[in-house]
C-alpha cells in the first residue's frame, strides 16, 4: 500500500520554469495517489495564468509576501497527503522520483527523506549527501548517508536540500511546520535538525532524482550568483543564535557569525574583481551585514515569534479535500532511447527532426523517452 503525497511547490516570478515543472508531473510513475499542491507568491510575471491553466490538475493557494517558509507552510495545511513533498519552481523529477522518495516511510520513525539533485547542467551533482551542524555549517564531504547521526540533540544532523525533499506530514503538524523568520535560506536546515530533535530519523536517499535548473530570482542573477546577502545573513545569525547555543557561548556564536561573514565579503569581492558583480555591490554588503546583524540579533534573542508557524487557525484556513493529479496514463510502460548525433534546436536536418518528432510522440503516449545526442560546448541534460 503506497502513501498518499502531496506535492507542493512554491513560485515566485518563474512562470516559464513553473510550466515544465508542472509537464513534469505528468510523466511521474508512482503507483500510489498523489496531489499537486502550487502556492504562487506576489509574482508580477504570468504565474498566475499559468497556475490557472493547470486547475483542472491541480490545487492552488496564495502567498501574500515574498516568504517561502510562509508559502511552504500554506502548502503543508492545504496538503492532505500522508507525505508532504517539495520540489522547486525551477526544477525537475525523474519518472520515478516519487515511488523511490516514499520507500522509507514504511519506517514509523522516518520523519523525513531526500534524494540526489542534479545541478544546471543535468549531469553533474549539486547534491548528494551532507550533514549541518548546529551553526549551519553544511559537509557536502559525506560518502554516504549519515543514519548514525539521526538522534535527538545530535551535534550534526542529516541534511536534506528543499529542493527534493519530504516529510511524513504529522511530524510537520507536530514541529508546527516552518519557523516563518526564515524567509529564504536555511529553512530546510532548520525543519531537519527540529524533525530530528523529535525523535524522528531523516533519510537520505542514493537515487529519488531531480534536477535543478537554479533559474534566477530576487535572491541571485543569472551568473547564479547571489547578489541581494541580506536575508543570508540575518538568518544565518539567527539560526545560530537558535541552534548553537546549546551548546557554545554567546562569544563563540558571534564569533562563527562574524567569520561567516568574511566568508561572504570575500566571494562578494572576487565576483567584483571578476566582474560579475558591480562594484556598488560592496557597498551593499556593508549596509546589509550591518542591518542583518542587529535584526537576526534581534531575533534570534528573542525566539520564534507567535503566529509565525502552523497553528489549528491556519490549518483550518487552508483546508481542502485531497485531489488525485492525472498523469499520462500508460498500461507498460517503457523506457526508450533515441541515440541521434543531431538533434533541435541546433540542427534542422531531417534525421534530427525526424527523431525530435519521434520522441515527442512516443513522450505523449506516456512513455520515458530519452535522447542522447552530440553537444557542440559541454555536456548537459
Amino acid at each position: 500500500m503506497y502513501p498518499t503525497v502531496s506535492i507542493v511547490i512554491n513560485t515566485l516570478d518563474r512562470a516559464v520554469e513553473l510550466q515544465k515543472t508542472l509537464q513534469s508531473m505528468l510523466w511521474l510513475d508512482y503507483p500510489g495517489e498523489f496531489e499537486v499542491i502550487v502556492v504562487n507568491g506576489p509574482s508580477k510575471d504570468n504565474t498566475d495564468a499559468v497556475v490557472a491553466s493547470w486547475l483542472s490538475h491541480i490545487r492552488a493557494g496564495k502567498c501574500e509576501i515574498a516568504n517561502l517558509s510562509v508559502s511552504r507552510n500554506i502548502g503543508i495545511c492545504m496538503a492532505q497527503g500522508d507525505i508532504v513533498a517539495f520540489i522547486d519552481d525551477d526544477a525537475i523529477p525523474e519518472p520515478e522520483w516519487l515511488t523511490q522518495l516514499v520507500k522509507p516511510y514504511v519506517d514509523p520513525m522516518v520523519g523525513g527523506a531526500g534524494g540526489f539533485v542534479f545541478d544546471y547542467t543535468g549531469y553533474n551533482f549539486q547534491y548528494e549527501y551532507a550533514v549541518v551542524d548546529r551553526f549551519g555549517n553544511a559537509d557536502r564531504s559525506q560518502s554516504g548517508p549519515a543514519p548514525a547521526l539521526a538522534f535527538p540533540k545530535s551535534y550534526q544532523v542529516p541534511h536534506l536540500l528543499g529542493c527534493n525533499s519530504s516529510f511524513r506530514r504529522s511530524a510537520l503538524l507536530e514541529v508546527h511546520g516552518f519557523d516563518e523568520e526564515f524567509e529564504y535560506f536555511l529553512d530546510e536546515t532548520d525543519l531537519c535538525l527540529r524533525i530530528n530533535d523529535h525523535g524522528y530519523t531523516i533519510t537520505q536517499l542514493p537515487c529519488a532524482f531531480v534536477h535543478h535548473k537554479f533559474a534566477a530570482s530576487a535572491i541571485r542573477g543569472a551568473n547564479r550568483i547571489a547578489r541581494n546577502r541580506y536575508p543570508i545573513l540575518k538568518n544565518t545569525l539567527y539560526f545560530m543564535l537558535k541552534h548553537a547555543r546549546k551548546y557554545h557561548s554567546l562569544e563563540r556564536v558571534l564569533e562563527e557569525f562574524r567569520v561567516f561573514v568574511k566568508q561572504q565579503e570575500d566571494v562578494i569581492n572576487w565576483a567584483i574583481q571578476g566582474k560579475y558583480l558591480p562594484e556598488s555591490d560592496a557597498t551593499k554588503f556593508k549596509t546589509d551585514a550591518e542591518r542583518a546583524f542587529e535584526i537576526g540579533l534581534k531575533r534570534g534573542l528573542e525566539g520564534v515569534a507567535c503566529g509565525a508557524t502552523i497553528g489549528p487557525a491556519k490549518i483550518e484556513r487552508y483546508r481542502a479535500s485531497f485531489a488525485s493529479f492525472s498523469t499520462i496514463g500508460v498500461k507498460n510502460r517503457k523506457v526508450i532511447i533515441i541515440i541521434s548525433r543531431d538533434y533541435p534546436p541546433n540542427h534542422g536536418g531531417g534525421i534530427a527532426t525526424f527523431n525530435k518528432n519521434l520522441a515527442e510522440e512516443l513522450a505523449a503516449l506516456g512513455h520515458t523517452i530519452h535522447v542522447i545526442a552530440q553537444s557542440n560546448d559541454i555536456n548537459r541534460v
